[in-house]
């Protein structure tokens, strides 16, 4: 899945990664809107993935947009379930030097999500997760 538009549209990037027995996960970043998870699991699910997790990377909930959309997310994931069926959700704030980030706003905040992102990777690769990733989100949330 791939989605540029302008500057101010989000931008939609979807990448599969081997395939695991103990389980895949999809990894998901989100700035303030919600459905952007929903679809790509809903994409995922169609291709008939077998998903066991989603991992939603996101802003602080300081952020009335980013609380509403991990409220929505909430309910929809309510359980761990999803559609009925059963689907771990896990959020995953983006932090730099332990405070949560409503905005990337510098070069020194971009790093600190970087090194987060590339460690949560390498640690569930190194678990034997296979991976979707969906990297979607505005100017605050890319940097």
């Amino acid at each position: 899945m791939a989605c540029l538009q302008n500057r101010q549209a989000p931008v939609y990037y979807m990448q599969s990664v081997n395939s695991s027995p103990k389980g895949k996960i999809a990894l998901v970043t989100m700035g303030g809107q919600a459905q952007v998870v929903t679809f790509a699991v809903d994409g995922l699910l169609a291709m008939g993935e077998m998903l066991s997790a989603v991992m939603v990377l996101h802003l602080s909930p300081e952020d009335p947009r980013v609380r509403r959309a991990l409220a929505q997310l909430s309910a929809e994931f309510a359980g761990d379930r999803y559609r009925g069926q059963p689907l771990e959700f896990r959020r995953v704030p983006v932090q730099a030097e332990g405070r949560p980030l409503v905005a990337i706003t510098d070069g020194r905040e971009a790093g600190a999500v970087w090194m987060l992102a590339r460690d949560l990777l390498a640690r569930l690769k190194e678990e034997g997760r296979a991976l979707h990733l969906c990297i979607a989100g505005g100017p605050r949330l890319l940097g």
